[in-house]
């Protein structure tokens, strides 16, 4: 895929394709070519792919873990999880307006009592 553009030897890695190639861009391509190949070859060994038994058996160990510890999968919700999601529930409008109507009365007997009786 990248064999055909060179490499830059400066971090980051940038891939560049000169418009004609001269003596030195083939021989930035030919060494980008290489490093790329051995680049793959280390990977493919790193890379290996694991045996069906060992897949199953790390799932088995996996399942079992998950037992002791008494988790799920995240297939199932929970009650706590559904309540997230659930708008916060609005005051009732007429409790707030009978407080203000006992706060007034409250205030309309306090400027009666502080009011001196006229003869």
């Amino acid at each position: 895929l990248m064999m055909n553009f060179i490499r830059t030897t400066a971090e980051p890695t940038i891939f560049y394709l000169p418009a004609k190639h001269n003596r030195e861009t083939e021989r930035a391509l030919q060494e980008t070519r290489v490093a790329i190949n051995r680049k793959l070859g280390s990977l493919k060994a790193d890379l290996k792919p694991i045996a069906e038994d060992e897949v199953a058996a790390r799932a088995a160990a996996a399942a079992a873990a998950a037992d002791a510890t008494g988790t799920d999968d995240g297939d199932s919700k929970t009650q706590k999880d559904d309540n997230l999601w659930e708008a916060p529930e609005e005051k009732e409008p007429e409790a707030a307006e009978e407080k203000d109507e006992e706060k007034d009365a409250g205030e309309r007997e306090k400027k009666v009592a502080q009011k001196p009786e006229e003869e």
